[in-house]
């Protein structure tokens, strides 16, 4: 794996950060098990993670919302800690085997789908309980990773570009008080596994802001991330989220 360290020796900051992540089961985390990092078990000071009618201290296995692991949202929570006195505030949504294009309805993020309405519900429920708070914030970017699904099937990939540009527009349309300066980041899927149609929704995710996942170690060799993998991803969104 490539060796790479996330940067936060940068201007102190005092505001309130807030991140947003989604997509299929390399979002949720999947099977990673706890990290390593004794710094990332237990409560991470500051960093918050909404529940359903509050934002509550984030903590491995407890709120994380993984399934059986992690994804990036406790090195994300640690790193953007290091960079202001404020909280940091984390909304994530994620569904495993979920498809972006119309699939079914249940487990895609289209128009027509279920997903990216929950997500919207969850979103506007939580930056409502900010406003209402008095609590201000910098909404600085989302996560997306996805994908895989939409590389199995045929009915699926040549619909993906569209699909992904739809999801940015409908996002900065739908969700509350979004500012221009959100960035919409997604992870590459990698080029480690097999998918039919791999290559074409590979390239279709480098028309975004992205950041590679090609030198990650899958569990098993198969399709899901470890928990460093899930820790380094955590590090290139956090430097690509603060490029300066």
């Amino acid at each position: 794996m490539m060796n790479f360290i996330a940067t936060t020796s940068r201007v102190p900051r005092s505001d309130n950060l807030f991140f947003t992540i989604n997509g299929q089961s390399n979002a949720v985390g999947w099977e990673t098990g706890a990290p390593s990092e004794a710094y990332l078990l237990g409560v991470i000071p500051r960093v918050f993670i909404w529940t359903g009618a509050s934002f509550d201290p984030l903590e491995y296995g407890v709120n994380n919302e993984g399934e059986l692991g992690h994804g990036i949202e406790l090195k994300l929570g640690y790193l953007a800690s290091k960079i202001t006195t404020g909280n940091i505030y984390i909304v994530k949504h994620a569904r495993g085997s979920s498809a972006l294009s119309p699939w079914t309805p249940s487990n895609d993020w289209s128009p027509s789908g279920d997903l990216f309405g929950q997500f919207v519900t969850k979103f506007n429920n939580a930056t409502n309980f900010l406003t209402t708070n008095s609590i201000s914030y910098e909404y600085v970017s989302n996560f997306w990773n996805q994908g895989e699904q939409d590389a199995n099937e045929v009915s699926l990939y040549h619909k993906y570009g569209d699909a992904l540009n739809n999801l940015e527009i409908r996002m900065r349309s739908e969700l509350n008080n979004v500012p221009d300066s959100m960035r919409f980041i997604v992870c590459r899927i990698t080029s480690k596994t097999s998918f039919p149609y791999l290559q074409e929704v590979r390239d279709f995710l480098m028309n975004k802001e992205y950041i590679q996942a090609d030198d990650l170690t899958l569990i098993g060799g198969v399709v899901h991330y470890d928990s460093e993998g899930q820790n380094v991803l955590a590090d290139r969104f956090f430097n690509k989220s603060f490029p300066y």
